[in-house]
């Protein structure tokens, strides 16, 4: 498998969509994520968005991080 095929990059909605559909595809039941950023902060806010859209979380802010209820 050519590297850039294994490799999802793009819009949060983009990257669930191709998550959902290798899972369907391959008939997997979980999906290990890498995010590789320059700086922390870059991978942090990689992995919130894509948590917003992946399982959206009850009584987090805007950037997918827990908050007291």
């Amino acid at each position: 498998m050519e590297k850039n095929k294994r490799m999802i990059i793009g819009t949060p909605d983009f990257v669930k969509e191709k998550m959902l559909s290798l899972a369907r595809d391959f008939m997997l039941d979980e999906i290990v994520v890498a995010t590789f950023a320059d700086t922390a902060e870059d991978r942090l806010r990689s992995y919130q968005l894509l948590a917003k859209v992946v399982r959206p979380q009850k009584n987090c802010d805007e950037s997918g991080v827990p908050v007291s209820a």
